[in-house]
């Protein structure tokens, strides 16, 4: 763009901004056309055109009102370009953040400096080395101003906002209302309203105007309502969260229960932050009901620690645990640091949400173990006249107290596999007292334990259908009010 501002100058040609945006955008898709669908790129040049658009308007608004008249060029610079990107920035990374904002008030004026004093550098480094080095020194400073007002504003995390991630059609329509605005402001700022000489022009403009306006109130209503009108099947999603467990449930009115978190036991990555919590957003979904948290294994319950401090969570259920295990401390911490209730549910409970109800099954308040998989929650869902059985990481002794227990009330629908597939569970007594039409492993495709068992899949099959997060991907089960079941996987299962 500046290559270009220069040559219109040199030529003694019109310099227009729009034009030398487009020029310049069209040289760098020549060069790699794939960075149309960069970040970096959409932010630069959203950015720029919200400076072209806005600033001169912002200017003379904060001068006039805000009576800011030194800082009025930097702030109008930084917010129009801040208008523009912020769509970009919550669908890109779910988040918006007042640092950036903070940081170029502070920097911006240092920067230009930095810029010049670059320059003289480079001029002065072929005839003084004394000189350069003075210089250097001075630049050396100001750069270290700037990691450290960047260092200091990157730890103000009360300044970052966390978002769902927006439609594309509301992205569509805030671009569409500043384009509005922005038509608004050039009428106003051009006087068109009294210029007799384009009074035709004018009257058309502001008919297109109010027609737009029109079309976008219908547009925001239909959608209100259209989102309103509540589903008529109830939705359960296996997560892909590698080696660990986590289901969303969400009922026809938009309830979301989530059990278990995913989690690492064997590394530092951090599931809740780079996928649970992106999947949610991304399913626009910043509010969840209903936690279960099976056991206190790092591969269920990890992710729930960033839920608790990024959501707004109803209720926390957990069952029994080992006396002063560190899992659930934490869990405790970060719930009361949230607000959120936790509550330990036991054998013979009932939770109703709604038309769901989910009926406890394991363990009972007086039940000991020290292994904490035997400790898991197993529980039954049934909704819309279909069984779903969740069985944690319970392991083959806890299978057989289940079938002596109960028998033909473990008959379901639909398993989610114990211990993704292990085979220290999912016995061929347990497989054929629940008889499920469709096995769900949570498994991650390369994993240290070896799962899922060969022979747990071939056990599972001889009964119904079998599907793996680990090939399917994200496993998606709609289940209608008449019962029938429509089953989604993000990949094919072959």
């Amino acid at each position: 763009m500046a290559i270009l501002t220069l040559v219109a100058n040199i030529l003694n040609k019109r310099n227009d901004s729009i034009n030398n945006m487009i020029n310049a955008s069209f040289f760098i898709l020549i060069y790699n056309p794939l960075t149309l669908i960069n970040t970096g790129l959409l932010l630069s040049f959203a950015g720029t055109i919200g400076i072209i658009l806005f600033s001169k308007s912002m200017k003379s608004y904060i001068i006039k009102h805000i009576k800011l008249n030194g800082m009025a060029e930097i702030l109008s610079l930084n917010l129009s370009a801040q208008i523009m990107i912020f769509p970009i920035m919550l669908y890109c990374f779910n988040s918006f953040s007042l640092i950036g904002i903070l940081a170029n008030l502070l920097i911006i004026p240092v920067t230009s400096l930095l810029t010049f004093l670059g320059i003289i550098l480079l001029f002065f480094s072929l005839l003084s080395s004394h000189i350069s080095k003075f210089l250097s020194l001075i630049i050396k400073l100001i750069t270290n101003y700037i990691l450290f007002i960047t260092g200091k504003l990157s730890k103000c995390t009360f300044l970052n906002f966390i978002f769902s991630t927006p439609k594309i059609w509301t992205l569509v329509m805030f671009y569409v209302i500043l384009f509005l605005v922005y038509e608004v402001l050039k009428m106003r700022n051009q006087n068109y309203l009294v210029n007799v000489c384009n009074k035709r022009i004018n009257t058309l403009k502001i008919k297109l105007l109010k027609f737009s306006c029109v079309l976008l109130c219908m547009f925001i209503t239909i959608s209100t309502i259209l989102r309103s009108i509540p589903k008529n099947y109830i939705e359960l999603t296996a997560i892909d969260v590698g080696q660990g467990d986590a289901f969303l449930i969400v009922t026809e009115s938009g309830k979301r229960i989530l059990i278990d978190g995913g989690g690492s036991e064997t590394s530092d990555y951090d599931v809740g932050k780079n996928i649970l919590m992106p999947y949610l957003l991304d399913r626009g979904f910043k509010k969840i009901d209903y936690i279960f948290v099976s056991h206190a294994h790092a591969d269920h319950i990890d992710g729930i620690y960033t839920i608790l401090e990024n959501f707004k969570v109803g209720k926390v259920f957990v069952g029994q645990q080992l006396k002063d295990d560190e899992k659930i401390s934490e869990l405790k911490r970060v719930a009361s640091n949230s607000k959120t209730k936790i509550f330990q549910v036991f054998e013979g409970d009932k939770i109703n949400i709604e038309d769901l109800e989910f009926e406890i099954l394991h363990p009972s308040g007086a039940f000991k173990d020290d292994n904490l998989n035997n400790l898991s929650i197993i529980m039954t869902l049934k909704c819309n006249g279909r069984k779903i059985l969740f069985t944690g990481d319970a392991e083959k002794e806890i299978e057989e107290q289940l079938i002596k227990k109960y028998n033909n009330r473990l008959a379901s629908d639909i398993l989610k596999v114990g211990h993704h597939g292990a085979k220290t569970s999912s016995s061929e007594k347990f497989i054929e007292a629940v008889s499920p039409s469709l096995s769900i492993i949570s498994v991650a495709k390369e994993n240290i334990y070896g799962h899922p068992n060969l022979e747990v899949i071939a056990r599972l099959k001889r009964i119904g259908k079998v599907l793996q997060t680990s090939i399917s991907g994200e496993i998606n089960i709609r289940i209608y009010e008449n019962g029938k079941i429509n089953l989604i996987t993000r990949y094919s299962d072959n």
